[in-house]
């Protein structure tokens, strides 16, 4: 039986380490629950570091811009905590209407500076793959449920015994 993969905690739900390209600038590494592929997901987790980045505020609003401006669709915020000065971007895009696959993709992320690493980028995000109002109400529960249990995740690897 092969060993379990790495995982890291979202609140109590695992995200095994699903892809993780040795050559990637960012060392990025990608994140599902079991069951689900790169292919088609439904919830993703994500880990980013950008080297020479360190200003977290901008980074947020910089890729707040670009998503408004590569998706005109695209609705976002930002979640602030006064107390640790954290900010989230919560943002909702929709695909391309050429796109075989129709979808909606709702993704918190958060910045930390880290001193000697650079940048670290967090990210939670969930695909709709059928738009309607039930969908809008699963975002509307998952966004007042998850935001909180993302602000608090270190996004630490676990890696299971043997």
């Amino acid at each position: 039986m092969a060993a379990e993969p790495p995982y890291i905690l979202i609140g109590d739900q695992k995200f095994f380490l699903a892809y993780a390209p040795k050559d990637s600038e960012v060392q990025l590494r990608e994140y599902l629950p079991k069951g689900e592929t790169l292919e088609r997901w439904n919830q993703m987790a994500s880990v980013r570091v950008f080297k020479d980045l360190n200003d977290p505020k901008a980074y947020l609003s910089s890729l707040a811009e670009a998503v408004e401006k590569s998706h005109p669709a695209a609705r976002y915020q930002f979640l602030e905590k006064a107390e640790t000065g954290m900010v989230i971007l919560d943002f909702l895009t929709f695909d391309a209407e050429t796109s075989p696959a129709r979808f909606a993709e709702w993704n918190l992320m958060r910045a930390e500076y880290v001193k000697g690493r650079g940048l670290v980028v967090y990210q939670y995000a969930m695909r709709f793959y059928k738009i309607d109002d039930k969908a809008a109400d699963t975002l509307n529960a998952e966004r007042k449920r998850l935001a909180p249990l993302f602000g608090a995740a270190t996004f630490k690897e676990i890696f299971p015994s043997p």
